[in-house]
């Protein structure tokens, strides 16, 4: 044990940095953007309730194709035209946000701008994690998605702000800057990624599954989808909720004390997660998922309303580090980028799924029986986790 960790390679090298603040990047636009444009549709469109749901769930709908069409592109031209070509799709859709001024340019530049995003945070995540060294891949995972926890608390705040001090049109010009910002930082990530020859032709992706998903990803995937649906629901319905049972200061805290913890714990549960396999990690995040949920349903005053926010934080939001790690091992570091792509179709999916599959719920019985719904939902990936997934079950650590 003695000298171990002085040995251990090298994870912070400029790339795994950039890559890591690249990803930060794009998370604060989807956070930034997912939280308004409802609003948006319906103050500046004059959409239905309805419209402007589609319009803000189109994303993420678009994201999953994204995801599915990573794949065949890096096998046709390389991870690095990969990433620039979904760069070039993502500044122009934060572009077409400035131009537009109907419901249909709108709902395009909203399909544009997810299907980018879904093949440029997939690439970035392979290049990313690829580049880091495979005895710190828990780690690695835990840093690269800290980003995404600042963004989860920051995100909506601060397109709350633009909009009331420079409307609408503020967020958009912010997010133009972003895809800006995107294209250094995304130049050294790509630093450790060899160059394809000169002269290479184009390789033609052989047509089968194996092509746009990684189907030994999925068990781990469907797992992080189900507490999903709950995060979901509540990154849609908590402002109403608090709303509605006098809490409205503390539903505004709920996602930055999310935030706060996944800051300190997605780092923390990747070293363990390395040091001392998946169970002994991954079975309490999602016991913590499953409390966050209930604790939310619960609520019976502002601190127990915050601590419900934290507890899904340290469950669901650090389950996603750890689980994007494990799909990585049992696929294998050489398909990388299918690996994070195929975790991330379901886990999208399940955010996409979560506000439409509880909604009735919440119409019906309201909010609280939503919660209680999403927390057996959360279970059953506990469920399936220690059956189908778990160190134990398959004999031997991913």
């Amino acid at each position: 044990m003695n000298g171990s960790r002085p040995s251990q390679p090298r994870l912070f090298t400029s790339a795994f940095i950039c890559g890591c603040l690249g990803n930060a990047g794009m998370a604060l636009l989807f956070f930034m953007y997912m939280s308004q444009i409802a609003g948006y549709a319906m103050r500046v469109l004059g959409a239905s309730a309805e419209a402007s749901g589609i319009l803000s769930g189109i994303f993420v709908i678009a994201a999953v194709f994204g995801r599915l069409a990573t794949g065949p592109l890096i096998t046709a031209i390389g991870r690095r035209k990969a990433l620039w070509v979904s760069l070039v799709l993502l500044l122009l859709a934060q572009a077409g946000y400035l131009i537009t001024g109907t419901y249909a340019g709108a709902g395009a530049t909203r399909t544009l701008q997810g299907f980018a995003m879904g093949i440029a945070m997939t690439v970035l995540g392979a290049v990313t994690l690829g580049v880091a060294p495979q005895q710190r891949a828990g780690e690695a995972s835990g840093w690269f998605g800290a980003g995404l926890a600042v963004s989860t608390g920051v995100g909506p705040l601060a397109g709350a702000w633009l909009v009331a001090h420079g409307g609408y049109r503020a967020i958009f010009v912010v997010g133009l800057v972003i895809a800006i910002v995107l294209f250094p930082l995304t130049w050294g990530a790509l630093k450790g990624i060899p160059v394809r020859r000169r002269g290479g032709r184009w390789m033609r992706p052989p047509l089968s599954l194996a092509t746009f998903v990684a189907p030994r990803a999925f068990p781990i995937a469907a797992v992080a989808m189900l507490p999903a649906l709950g995060f979901a629901a509540a990154l849609t319905y908590i402002s109403d909720y608090a709303s509605t049972i006098g809490l409205e200061k503390a539903g505004s805290l709920y996602f930055l004390a999310y935030a706060a913890v996944i800051i300190v714990a997605r780092p923390l549960a990747g070293i363990a997660q390395d040091r001392w396999g998946n169970d002994p990690v991954i079975i309490p995040l999602l016991v913590c998922a499953i409390a966050g949920l209930l604790v939310t349903a619960w609520a019976p005053h502002a601190t127990v309303l915050v601590l419900g926010g934290a507890l899904l934080g340290l469950g669901y939001g650090t389950l996603i580090s750890a689980g994007q790690a494990v799909a990585i091992k049992l696929v294998g570091p050489l398909n990388v980028g299918l690996a994070v792509g195929s975790f991330y179709v379901l886990v999208d999916s399940g955010t996409g799924l979560g506000p439409m599959v509880l909604s009735a719920a919440a119409s019906t019985w309201g909010y609280r029986v939503m919660f209680v719904i999403a927390a057996i939902m959360a279970a059953g990936g506990l469920v399936l986790y220690i059956a189908r997934v778990s160190d134990r079950a398959r004999g031997s650590r991913a």
